[in-house]
């Protein structure tokens, strides 16, 4: 589905409401994957205007802190946080770059 402008398009209301307001719960877009599946479907995917991908909030971070501290120094150098990120980046695929890039 693709849909452009300032409010969501009536059929992407009525794509949601079939769907489901449990799992499509965002009034503007349809919520996707990392990989643009649209929530709550197995073949159904969305860009644009009429799509929102689904993210993961950093619910924890003192405890996120912790783990990429690898040395334990109260600090978290670039390399380990690209390790960090490396690792983490099937539950936040939104750091999926900072693992693939030469600092």
């Amino acid at each position: 589905v693709w849909a452009t402008g300032i409010r969501c398009r009536p059929i992407v209301n009525k794509i949601r409401e079939a769907i489901g307001l449990d799992s499509q719960n965002n009034f503007r877009a349809l919520v996707t994957d990392a990989f643009l599946k649209v929530k709550g479907t197995d073949n159904i995917y969305s860009v644009g205007d009429c799509a929102t991908i689904e993210q993961h909030h950093l619910s924890d971070v003192e405890a996120l802190f912790s783990e990429a501290d690898v040395n334990k120094d109260g600090g978290v150098t670039w390399d380990e946080f690209c390790q960090w990120a490396e690792k983490n980046g099937a539950k936040y695929p939104q750091l999926a770059f900072v693992a693939s890039t030469d600092s």
